[in-house]
């Protein structure tokens, strides 16, 4: 039978593990996927450094870390024969899907907010030892379950570029939408990687009138740039919050941002974030997946000043397709091809993760 090889994660501080399964064959409506590029997110780093514990999730090691991806159809079980926008699938297709499973019938679920599944990962309570193992993004396949949303990738859009749609660029399509970018609004962008210039581009095309970034490395805000930033605050120039919050007033003549996306992921820029929201602005929470990580909040600002914070994790099955659309609308416009800055084969997935770690790095992917 055929086999395949994975990446084992075995917890913070050690390094991964290359390690070979079977590759199963797929139950009715489930799909083999045959990976081409695995991308290393921000979340899959704070698992890496131990800031967000799985074993603490009752998910037991070994894990296979990785969930933004892209690969080709390489085996279908029966009864599937149509993506999730009613396009023909084969085996050979290049194919973006969700990588995670709400049950339908939660609470969540019920109310269309499918993403607020509390069983859509129930799967990852079993370690990568047991069939069908391919289930995170570093590895040769990836095991797609019955009732995944997945969608075949258009021929415009290469490999490298399409990865980000899934989890990076969906999370951001959604979370705009939830945050109500509107015509003419002033966002703040937290955060220049994989997510802040995705985001500036969704921002942008969503009609807003001013995208500012803040980021500390300059290649990253000249790559925001290119993805519609009209302003970019540089910590190196602007070293202290104050001079950051107050650029950030002068930018939007004095009033401040109607919305701030959070896309750092550590709470010490939260506190500078909401000082940026206008009045009846909003304050986007999406890289915050630390638990027990803290910051103090005066809750009378958000009281005087009609703001609100929003959280958001996931993504619908539509903003999957949107992300997809969006970039293909797109391909000329913003440079897609360049968030992926280093590529490195499996076998060394932990160099790969100590340069995305160093922020030497845009995005990592690997192409196994």
């Amino acid at each position: 039978m055929e086999t395949g090889r994975v990446a084992a994660f075995y917890g913070p501080g050690k390094p991964m593990q290359i390690k070979e399964y079977t590759v199963c064959e797929p139950d009715p409506g489930g799909i083999v996927v045959k990976m081409t590029v695995a991308n290393v997110c921000g979340s899959d780093l704070h698992q890496w450094r131990g800031e967000f514990d799985v074993a603490k999730f009752g998910r037991p090691y070994p894990q296979i870390l990785g969930h933004e991806m892209t690969g080709t159809v390489y085996q279908i079980g029966q009864g599937v024969t149509r993506d999730t926008a009613g396009f023909p699938l084969k085996v050979g297709d290049r194919v973006v899907w969700r990588y995670f499973y709400p049950c339908g019938a939660c609470r969540a679920c019920l109310k269309g907010v499918s993403r607020a599944c509390p069983n859509a990962r129930g799967y990852l309570t079993n370690s990568c030892d047991v069939a069908p193992h391919f289930y995170g993004a570093f590895g040769d396949y990836y095991y797609v379950r019955p009732g995944a949303a997945i969608f075949r990738v258009p021929d415009e859009l290469s490999d490298t570029m399409v990865a980000g749609v899934n989890c990076a660029l969906s999370q951001v399509v959604g979370g705009m939408q939830l945050a109500g970018v509107g015509l003419g609004d002033h966002v703040v962008i937290q955060g220049a990687g994989g997510l802040g210039v995705y985001a500036t581009a969704v921002a942008k095309q969503m009609g807003a009138g001013k995208v500012i970034v803040i980021d500390s490395i300059r290649e990253r805000l000249e790559l925001a740039r290119g993805f519609g930033a009209d302003e970019v605050i540089d910590i190196e120039e602007f070293p202290d919050s104050d001079q950051r919050v107050r650029r950030v007033l002068e930018l939007t003549d004095n009033w401040g941002a109607d919305v701030v996306a959070e896309l750092v992921g550590h709470p010490r820029v939260c506190n500078e974030g909401l000082r940026m929201v206008g009045r009846t602005g909003r304050y986007l929470e999406i890289g915050n997946i630390s638990p027990g990580l803290t910051y103090e909040l005066d809750p009378s600002t958000l009281i005087f000043g009609n703001r609100s914070i929003l959280g958001m994790v996931y993504y619908e099955a539509e903003h999957l397709q949107q992300a997809l659309d969006l970039m293909r609308r797109t391909r000329d416009i913003y440079p897609w091809d360049k968030v992926v800055s280093h590529t490195f084969p499996l076998e060394r997935i932990n160099e790969a993760f100590v340069e995305a770690d160093q922020g030497r790095v845009t995005r990592a992917a690997i192409v196994p």
